[in-house]
């Protein structure tokens, strides 16, 4: 994927600026279904799949104080950088051998004081999860992976007094593994009761 490991993530972890960092937040992402992709695709799909979706994150990350209508086209972006095989950011890991799990560590730190409305970093980090979300599955459906049910789940943690990074990833992950439960139910009572005609 082009992603640095989880060796690398526990390196920046103790990296006294993401430890001093009051603006942290941790995100935990799972691709689901990222094997169906490899199985009923092929495995050039799911390589492919993988990296793209690590360039949204890193896009919607550098994307987050932006308007709407000032944003890039963020699907054209992640192609044009797949292709060319462009530099990943450094704050998006691969965290686990598979690479269908990811981790962001994020500084809220918002790019310009005019910035308004004023959010706070929940806020921040809530519009960065929907983006995310939202990027991921118009990617999903424009490339047909939603015909294997491939989605992501996100979990977040934002600092808030003096919690550790470790604190943080750990509450990211156990949110994130909350989502994809909910998503799973969601799908299954969707299957149970089946679309209206």
């Amino acid at each position: 994927t082009g992603l640095p490991n989880g060796r690398a993530l526990r390196r920046d972890l103790e990296n006294p600026e993401i430890v001093n960092n009051p603006n942290l937040a941790i995100f935990s992402i799972d691709l689901k279904n990222f094997k169906a992709v490899n199985d009923l695709k092929s495995h050039e799909m799911g390589d492919i799949a993988l990296k793209s979706v690590a360039q949204i994150l890193a896009l919607e990350l550098s994307a987050l104080d932006q308007d709407d209508n000032e944003k890039d086209n963020i699907i054209s972006d992640v192609a044009e950088k797949v292709r060319h095989k462009m530099r990943i950011s450094d704050h998006v890991y691969r965290s686990s051998e598979r690479g269908d799990e990811m981790i962001i560590l994020a500084d809220l730190t918002p790019r310009s004081a005019e910035l308004k409305p004023k959010l706070t970093n929940e806020q921040r980090a809530n519009k960065l999860r929907d983006n995310i979300l939202a990027t991921v599955d118009q990617y999903v459906h424009l490339t047909k992976l939603n015909e294997v049910n491939f989605s992501a789940s996100i979990g977040f943690a934002v600092r808030t007094h003096n919690e550790t990074p470790d604190n943080l990833l750990a509450l990211a992950e156990e949110r994130m593994s909350q989502h994809k439960k909910a998503q799973t139910e969601t799908l299954g009572a969707y299957r149970e009761v089946g679309p209206k005609p």
